[in-house]
């Protein structure tokens, strides 16, 4: 995640990954790579989408960064993975 904001992040805040839809859309478009080439392989259990996912890191974080945000990107995530392989599970760290 914050290789993700030190190369594409405004702010530099951890809480970008979440939030910058420049972010997003590269980790989205890496996401629907890796989704695709691995949806129909028999031994894929689930999606996790990240490990830990959290406000807090090695980066700074921004004072509006709260469980609410990590939780809707991983909705949104996890819909997204869904309209890609809607036959695994999708989970989180």
């Amino acid at each position: 995640m914050d290789a993700y904001v030190r190369e594409f992040g405004v702010s530099k805040h951890h809480d970008e990954f979440y939030t910058n839809m420049t972010i997003r859309t590269i980790f989205q478009n890496y996401t629907q790579a890796v989704v695709s080439r691995f949806a129909t392989h028999p031994r894929v259990l689930s999606w996790e989408l990240a490990n830990d996912p959290r406000c807090n890191s090695t980066e700074p974080t921004s004072d509006t960064c709260n469980t609410n945000v990590v939780t809707q990107w991983h909705a949104d995530v996890a819909k997204f993975i869904g309209t890609i392989d809607p036959n695994h599970l999708v989970s989180s760290g």
